[in-house]
């Protein structure tokens, strides 16, 4: 049984035997990848924190009757009860009427998960970050990349130090967007760009300890096609991007790869070169050159870019600016949107 289950579902065993420490699956809405994940820390008894961007979702599902899990414990034929325990998280417990109820895990926000101070996550096995690219309507978290990179660092601590496995992280989403602040953290926007035009489902690299899996041939997604909302909806994009798995919402636009020859190195942009000819920008991974100036990734360098460089926005809604990739292109424009 390979990525799905005979059912049509998403395979999560498949992705997590893997042995990455990070996976991550991009799958069309109702394929089961929150369901799966659940069902499968469960049915293992695998301790997880199931995490959310913000702390008003985390709140929601830290609530028994919104709780993702109680879909799944019902078809095992069991219960399950979510505890407050503090202002920014709950435990939860299955068959809580019982003698001897089962923590089996918490509930957590990554925006509020550094106030969780002092919170004992030696035994945490799994994080389950549902949801992890926000909706076109969320707002961002501020320096959302590292918050989780931290969030990851405060869970798994040092026990790969004291000779044990490290924290497996499972990141579920749709494929709301590509410039995802955590995909941009763990390299992948490039990775994940090649993997949309291609069409290809899985890509494992095991020496930097990442699985990512876009699931593109989903049977469920499939049969979704002929229900009520893609029948009455006249929305491409939307269909495509919640059956389809692509990244419909994404600006393509100016992604035009250049040969560097006649173009003339104007500066560095934390990992990314800009480049200028006859008025245009080129933005690139590849360095040809010794830059004129030099902003590293930081925000009060970004901010020095803007000043030095007040025209950029208009330079970019006007066509002036090319890109080798889109991972180039969310460098730039993430500065303005």
């Amino acid at each position: 049984m390979g990525l799905y289950l005979d059912s049509g579902y998403i395979n999560i065993r498949h992705c997590l035997r893997s042995g990455c420490p990070f996976v991550i699956i991009v799958g069309g809405r109702g394929t089961g990848k929150t369901y799966g994940a659940l069902q499968a820390a469960i049915e293992d008894q695998t301790p997880f924190i199931l995490l959310r961007r913000t702390q008003a979702q985390a709140d929601l599902i830290g609530k028994t009757e919104f709780s993702p899990i109680q879909p799944v414990v019902n078809d095992m034929g069991r219960t399950q009860s979510c505890k407050p325990l503090s202002k920014y998280t709950s435990a939860i417990y299955l068959d809580p009427d019982s003698e001897q109820p089962q923590l089996i895990g918490w509930t957590a926000a990554l925006s509020t998960f550094s106030n969780l101070r002092g919170f004992d996550a030696s035994s945490v096995q799994l994080i389950i970050y549902d949801e992890f690219i926000p909706e076109s309507h969320e707002r961002p978290i501020k320096n959302e990349g590292d918050a989780f990179l931290n969030c990851y660092e405060t869970i798994n601590r040092n026990r790969e130090l004291q000779g044990r496995p490290p924290v497996q992280a499972l990141l579920l989403s749709n494929a709301n967007r590509m410039d995802s602040p955590i995909l941009e953290a763990l390299g992948l926007i490039s990775v994940l760009e090649r993997m949309n035009k291609t069409g290809q489902e899985t890509y494992i690299n095991r020496e930097a300890g990442v699985a990512l899996y876009v699931i593109r041939r989903s049977p469920i997604s499939s049969r979704k096609t002929d229900t009520a909302l893609y029948r009455a909806t006249k929305s491409d994009r939307f269909e495509r991007m919640s059956l389809g798995n692509e990244f419909a919402y994404d600006d393509l636009a100016d992604i035009k790869p250049q040969p560097l020859q006649g173009w003339r190195l104007l500066l560095r942009l934390g990992a990314v070169y800009i480049y200028e000819q006859g008025g245009r920008w080129y933005v690139s991974h590849h360095c040809a050159g010794k830059p004129g100036r030099e902003y590293e990734d930081t925000e009060i360098d970004l901010q020095r870019f803007i000043r030095d460089y007040p025209y950029t926005w208009q330079r970019i809604i006007r066509h002036g600016v090319l890109y080798e990739d889109y991972a180039a292109k969310a460098a730039l424009t993430k500065l303005f949107v």
